[in-house]
């Protein structure tokens, strides 16, 4: 594709030379106006000076014969002759001096009898004067006047019978117009040259002007070869048209539809054309006429065209009237609109075949959608159902628990009434240990009754609760209690037996580790690590005796510690004997409670 430049268009090497022609043509001019006119100042000086010449010398003829004529008639009359000379130097315009020389006889000097210039009267003339009167002719030489270059003229005086018998001299200054030559010659070139430049310059402007114009044309020549190549690369149809529906504009893709190229469609009318059909050019010729006639523009109208191939492509045509040479005119751009109306009509056909689809697709979904509404209604009576009898049997737990509950606190109750009536202190040591015993095993179902779940209990509000009941059971508000516990929760499975071995810890501490009413400290620690369970006891009293050894232990509390831990709990303990007795047992909790994401209940 062509391409201008954006830098500024030079004139080619032609317009150049054509310029230093005319600037070289214009110098020649002027020399030889300048050669021309010297030559005729000098031509002009040499004339006028030869003419003034002349006529001096016309004018010393004239005198001599005038003065000769007086000297010859009247030579007393020399007195009036010298007024003459005097008056004629007095008003001529030129410095000039005029003598008249006589003898009396061949022998004598001869004098200056008259003068222009009275002081001079009497005296001797000149040596070239004396020649002169001896040579008895005319002569003329140059001479200087006051500084003045002039001429003198010497004319001998004449009888009327030829002799001579003086000679009158006449100097007079010439009258030097060559600076007034000059000066005009001057003005002259000066002007010539003021009216040379000027027409130079006038002759450069319009140089220069034609320079750009055909720069300009040149542009305009480049800037058209590249909208006319822009427009042939438009895939759209781009043309315009006169009065007459004649092509002014047509692309490559107009032409192409005609079978023609742009430049042979152009200037061809639309009924001289092949194609379109007939009745489609009469259609194209009326919508040119009325956009051109209304002035209003036609914009996006679809419409058929049959190409020379005979092929029918359907445009989405814009017509827009402008005037071009005082002409109205109208500008047409079409777009191939063919396949996207094949598109259109093949979206139509999906369209309807995907609304088929969807009518179906609702249909089933709508009686998906009943069946699913039946069966969400059966859910909800099942769950309903669920939720009625989970509710009975969490009554049922509950009251299962409470029964519990009694139960074991009526049996507490009995042994506690044994152990009142009991006739040795053995008997009521007994009862008083089962009694807590059963004690610890009704405190598990009075916080499952209490609670929102039952299948977990707070361990270590459990064991607080049980502690402080053993406390008031054993008397031993003196021994102070600290709790360090952190909130473990056990299922009932273990929290039953994990309770037996707290009574049984605790009871031992309370009964033994301060004997006779002695003051100490109980601690109670619980924590999770896991899923293993750490619990201890352990107390600042007197301590276990060094021969001490739980396997071989006969008390029954001590063994159910070592049953429980080590076959129900699945666990191990350890006792140390160090300012008083630590009890440590840890155990692990049943896989369904061993998740981390189990939740713990509240501290109490």
């Amino acid at each position: 594709m062509p391409t201008t430049s954006s830098a500024e268009p030079r004139p080619p090497a032609a317009s150049r030379s054509t310029g230093a022609g005319t600037n070289l043509s214009l110098l020649v001019y002027l020399v030889l106006f300048i050669t021309l006119t010297v030559l005729t100042i000098a031509t002009t000086i040499e004339h006028n000076k030869q003419s003034h010449l002349n006529s001096i010398a016309d004018t010393t003829g004239a005198l001599a014969r005038h003065f000769a004529y007086e000297l010859t008639h009247h030579p007393e009359d020399i007195p009036h002759i010298q007024h003459e000379l005097t008056e004629l130097a007095r008003h001529s315009t030129s410095v000039m001096t005029i003598n008249i020389i006589t003898t009396t006889s061949p022998d004598a000097e001869p004098r200056i009898i008259a003068s222009s210039d009275a002081k001079r009267v009497g005296t001797q003339p000149s040596e070239r004067a004396k020649a002169a009167l001896a040579a008895k002719t005319p002569s003329k030489n140059d001479c200087t006047l006051h500084g003045r270059p002039g001429v003198c003229f010497k004319v001998p005086l004449t009888r009327a019978d030829g002799s001579v018998f003086g000679l009158m001299t006449y100097s007079v200054t010439m009258y030097d117009n060559t600076a007034a030559v000059w000066l005009y010659t001057a003005v002259t070139a000066i002007l010539f040259m003021i009216v040379a430049y000027m027409l130079h310059r006038q002759q450069r402007r319009t140089h220069e002007e034609l320079s750009a114009r055909r720069v300009t044309e040149r542009e305009l020549t480049l800037r058209e070869a590249q909208l006319r190549q822009i427009i042939d690369l438009v895939p759209h149809l781009i043309f315009a048209k006169d009065e007459e529906s004649r092509f002014i504009l047509a692309n490559t893709s107009v032409a192409s539809i005609h079978g023609l190229k742009p430049w042979e469609l152009v200037g061809k009318k639309q009924s001289e054309l092949t194609s379109p059909l007939p009745e489609q050019t009469v259609r194209f010729i009326m919508d040119d006429k009325k956009v051109m006639r209304t002035g209003a523009s036609r914009i996006g109208y679809e419409e058929e065209l049959t190409c020379a191939g005979g092929q029918t492509r359907i445009y989405e045509t814009s017509k827009i009237p402008f005037t071009t040479a005082g002409h109205s005119a109208v500008l047409g751009v079409g777009i191939d609109i063919t396949e996207r109306k094949a598109m259109e009509s093949e979206l139509r056909r999906h369209k309807e075949r995907l609304e088929e689809l969807v009518d179906e697709r609702t249909k089933a979904l709508q009686d998906a959608n009943t069946s699913l509404e039946n069966e969400i209604a059966e859910r909800a009576v099942m769950q309903r159902r669920i939720e009625q009898s989970l509710e009975e049997k969490n009554m049922l737990l509950q009251e299962v628990h409470h029964r519990v509950m009694n139960n074991l606190q009526v049996i507490s109750g009995l042994l506690d009434m044994a152990q009142r009536r009991a006739d040795t202190p053995a008997v009521a040591e007994l009862a008083g240990d089962l009694s807590t015993k059963i004690h610890s095993i009704s405190l598990v179902h009075t916080l499952l009754y209490r609670s929102d779940r039952f299948d977990t209990i707070d361990f270590a509000q459990y064991m607080r609760q049980l502690t402080a009941h053993l406390q008031v059971v054993f008397d031993a508000r003196r021994i102070t209690i600290e709790y360090d516990l952190t909130p473990v929760s056990l299922p009932i499975a273990t929290a039953s037996p994990c309770g037996m071995v707290v009574n049984e810890l605790v009871s031992n501490a309370l009964k033994h580790a301060f004997p006779d009413g002695a003051d100490g400290t109980l601690r109670l620690r619980l924590w999770r690590d896991g899923s293993t369970v750490h619990l201890s006891v352990a107390d600042t009293g007197v301590g276990i005796p060094p021969d001490f050894a739980p396997a071989t232990a006969v008390s029954m509390g001590l063994r159910l510690i070592t049953n429980i831990v080590t076959f129900q709990l699945q666990g191990a303990f350890t006792y140390s004997n160090d300012n008083g007795t630590l009890v440590s047992i840890s155990f692990p909790l049943p896989d369904h409670c061993a998740s981390d994401h189990l939740p713990e209940p509240a501290t109490a």
